[in-house]
């Protein structure tokens, strides 16, 4: 199932028989069967009709609003079970500073591995110098992480390996992009890897909420 991005300024989603459809005046801008949907990301002015929009809370689709420049704006979703023991269990692994440590330690390692397998793929185009040496800070982190005795010292290693890897795609993109403090923006179009940064953080504080 796939995340589909619109950033068709003016267009218009909707929904006609098993089809989600992306349309700009008479024009069919894209069509996908929403069964290989799970999440839809809007950018900017894209309008949606009440039947998509009913179809969406039906099938459960995540639909992701998003300002023209990737600021977050909110997310419609349907009803959703709620578990009331899990809930209990959350909130007390919150409590214990030792857990709160372990788990934060497991969230930043998957994050590094995730970042280190991002420059790994992209430097399949071919060596760029310096980007091997980021590669092996990003993997020399997570020994790091294995041994960090606090919270602020999690978040410093998490820091540092996001910059790392900012570092190395600043090298291995083309010169139409521009990366700004972990910010990654194009000259023609919408801040999608940085909306993608932000829309990860939004969906953490979703599944906790739930």
């Amino acid at each position: 199932m796939a995340t589909v991005y619109v950033n068709e300024e003016g267009g218009l989603l909707r929904s006609r028989g098993n089809r989600l459809r992306l349309e700009r005046g008479q024009e069919l801008v894209q069509s996908l069967a929403f069964p290989r949907v799970r999440q839809v990301v809007v950018f900017g002015r894209v309008g949606m009709t009440t039947p998509f929009l009913q179809q969406v809370l039906i099938r459960g689709i995540d639909l992701v609003l998003l300002s023209d420049t990737g600021r977050y704006y909110g997310r419609l979703q349907g009803a959703t079970a709620t578990n009331p023991f899990l809930r209990q269990r959350q909130y007390g692994a919150g409590q214990d500073p030792g857990r709160t440590l372990d788990l934060a330690k497991r969230f930043v390692d998957g994050k590094l591995v995730n970042l280190r397998s991002g420059l790994l793929r992209a430097r399949r185009r071919g060596s760029v110098a310096g980007v091997d040496e980021l590669i092996d800070r990003l993997e020399r982190a997570r020994t790091t992480l294995r041994d960090t005795p606090t919270l602020s010292a999690v978040l410093g290693v998490e820091g540092a390996g996001s910059r790392d890897y900012f570092a190395g795609l600043a090298k291995l993109l083309d010169s139409s992009w521009e990366i700004h403090r972990e910010t990654a923006q194009t000259t023609s179009g919408p801040n999608q890897l940085a909306a993608e940064s932000r829309l990860h953080a939004a969906d953490a504080r979703g599944h906790c909420g739930r």
